[in-house]
């Protein structure tokens, strides 16, 4: 209500029919829940209607990723993806990156499910974060891209 310029398509995307394109298309928090063909079909699908995107995923090559695969805490429809994984299918259907960034490379873990005997605390990771972050981007919990149709020729 307070953007009324913006359109906003709520529903499932894979039947969704659209038919409009859009200057900016965001997927925040949604990769994670596509299996690999699942997912290059949803980006194929994005290609289509938008000339930009931002997309975040959960890093697959991070700690925390890392972690909760070992531990066993990821749950079976979780999907973690690399950075490379990602930028490979978005450039498979004409996207470039333009930019992205890290957030997250030291995050709290535990040993035990429900974040029961922290092995690295909060405080620490915030301290560590503060300069760690943009130094090692790829290896971020939080990996965020912006990119465009490589056509409208914006510098990587």
């Amino acid at each position: 209500q307070r953007f009324p310029e913006i359109n906003v398509i709520e529903g499932d995307f894979n039947t969704a029919q659209i038919s409009e394109k859009f200057n900016l298309v965001t997927v925040i928090e949604l990769v994670q829940n596509l299996d690999r063909e699942a997912l290059s079909e949803f980006i194929r699908k994005v290609s289509t209607i938008g000339d930009r995107l931002i997309i975040t995923i959960g890093n697959k090559s991070s700690l925390h990723g890392f972690w909760v695969s070992y531990r066993g805490f990821q749950k079976s429809f979780v999907h973690t993806y690399t950075p490379e994984e990602i930028e490979d299918l978005l450039e498979d259907v004409g996207f470039k990156v333009v930019h992205r960034k890290g957030v997250g490379w030291l995050t709290p873990i535990t040993l035990l499910p429900g974040f029961k005997f922290k092995l690295i605390p909060i405080w620490l990771s915030k301290l560590l974060n503060v300069w760690s972050d943009g130094i090692f981007p790829r290896r971020c919990q939080l990996y965020y891209l912006e990119v465009v149709k490589n056509n409208l020729g914006e510098k990587t």
